[in-house]
């Protein structure tokens, strides 16, 4: 009876191991998985605010370019600065 209360023991114990072992892979892969999402969401936010700061600077100069002809023209016609000649 004895050798059985040590195998059954000993037994248990090895599914014990085995079944943290399989918790601590689980847990590792997990949070694994967790880390690269939370990295990929960041690289995609960052992506968009490079858009966006692209989007506000191509606005920017093209505001820049109409004001540019809008006073060339005026310049053209001799109206700079409200005077007229």
């Amino acid at each position: 009876m004895v050798d059985i209360d040590k195998v059954m023991n000993t037994l248990w114990m090895k599914v014990l191991l085995v079944v943290g072992f399989v918790c601590m892979v689980i847990l590792y892969l997990h949070f694994d998985s967790e880390q690269k999402q939370a990295q990929r969401e960041l690289e995609y936010i960052k992506a968009h605010q490079q858009v966006a700061q692209q989007r506000q600077e191509r606005h920017q100069q093209w505001t820049r370019t109409l004001q540019q002809q809008r006073l060339e023209r005026e310049y053209q016609q001799g109206r700079v600065g409200g005077v007229i000649n």
